[in-house]
């Protein structure tokens, strides 16, 4: 080996600035690249979340009303016949009274009729006997009434109830409701950051009267 003319070694290892600058632009793209799929995955899992949770809500709500519509006239005691009160009163446009004679038994002397459990007693003193249903289209939300006051059971939908006598044909007359059908689309509250846009559910289900379509009380 002949030595260099200084007596020593030279070493032509590491980077030149070009290469380094290269290094820094390849692993900012790639940094960027992850970021971005992070971001993407962060979006579609909030997305998700936003939807699933207004299913749960507007299901909830679908169920509690259809519920409630089921008992729509139960009068055991011909409470209701007897004072000409329909199962249904039509209070306003989406808004109505569902009137059934369910539960009477006061709990102890003195105690609230209001908190009653038990059969019938033939009127409609007691909780979730005189329930009232409103949409109230400007803040777009559902208000349920069993007894305490209007409070608010879902947000940030549309809601719509369609009332059918026995023939099929669309009525207004309190006593020929015998179906009714009802319509709810729940909107997400945010816009989903992927899309620009609002997600939406739509929900339909249609009820029979159960004291309207067959006598449960026949002998």
């Amino acid at each position: 080996m002949t030595p260099s003319r200084s007596g020593f070694h030279t070493c032509s290892g590491g980077f030149t600035l070009v290469e380094l600058i290269v290094a820094c632009g390849v692993l900012v793209l790639i940094t960027g690249t992850l970021t971005s799929i992070l971001s993407q995955s962060q979006h579609a899992y909030q997305s998700q979340q936003y939807i699933l949770e207004v299913t749960q809500e507007a299901r909830a709500a679908m169920d509690q009303v259809c519920a409630y519509l089921r008992q729509a006239g139960n009068d055991p005691e011909d409470y209701l016949k007897v004072n000409d009160i329909p199962p249904i009163e039509l209070l306003g446009t989406n808004h109505i009274r569902i009137n059934s004679d369910i539960t009477g038994s006061v709990p102890d002397a003195g105690g609230d009729p209001l908190e009653a459990t038990g059969d019938p007693d033939g009127s409609l003193d007691n909780l979730y006997e005189r329930v009232e249903v409103r949409y109230n289209p400007p803040q777009e939300n559902l208000q349920l009434d069993i007894g305490y006051g209007m409070e608010v059971l879902a947000e940030n939908l549309s809601f719509d109830f369609t009332f059918f006598d026995i023939n099929g044909n669309v009525t207004a007359v309190e006593n020929d409701i015998i179906r009714v059908r009802v319509e709810l689309v729940a909107k997400t509250e945010d816009i989903d950051l992927q899309t620009g846009k609002i997600h939406s559910i739509t929900l339909e289900s249609e009820v029979m009267l159960r004291s309207q379509s067959f006598d449960l009380f026949a002998n």
